[in-house]
């Protein structure tokens, strides 16, 4: 008779061999994986989209506070400039564009 293991995302019953959950030496009692091998690959398939995605957010984040790299060659010079036009609106030496 053949040992099956429940995995711990889909929690369905499969045989607990390496065709279906990967090898564990730190799981003592069966040296397998608690998740199988279909359950751990769509995981990882997630977290490098959510990586991906959150990686998109943080360069147009970026992108608006510091200006698009390949729009403005100066970056830091068009902040500073937004800076004093800022200052001066603030100032009342400038009126307001917005």
């Amino acid at each position: 008779m053949k040992t099956t293991k429940r995995c711990s995302v889909c929690k369905e019953e499969k045989p607990a061999d390496l065709d279906h959950f990967q090898r564990d030496r730190h799981n003592l009692p069966s040296k397998l994986t608690a998740s199988c091998k279909a359950c751990r690959s769509v995981t990882r398939i997630n977290r490098y989209r959510n990586v991906e995605r959150e990686t998109m957010k943080l360069v147009q984040e970026l992108a608006t506070v510091y200006g698009d790299p390949l729009v403005d060659p100066d970056p830091m010079l068009s902040m500073f400039m937004g800076f004093v036009r800022r200052a001066k609106q603030i100032c009342g030496h400038e009126e307001s564009s917005e």
